[in-house]
């Protein structure tokens, strides 16, 4: 959501300077998203595991329910 916002913000503003800020608006976005990126990947990282055993217990808690 938060990528999406920074992209809105960035088009809504595009053209609106010459080439030189331009550039730099565009770099600028790019270092934004690559830490986006960076963040969310963190948080995947650290929260997968949880989730797929989540996941698994509680299949294996409705298979037991059903039985």
């Amino acid at each position: 959501y938060e990528a999406a916002l920074k992209l809105a913000d960035f088009f809504e503003d595009f053209g609106k300077t010459d080439l030189n800020g331009q550039n730099s608006k565009t770099q600028v976005l790019k270092n934004e998203l690559t830490q986006l990126y960076k963040e969310n990947t963190d948080k995947y990282e650290k929260n997968h595991k949880l989730y797929q055993v989540l996941g698994i217990s509680v299949g294996v808690l409705t298979a037991l329910v059903l039985i």
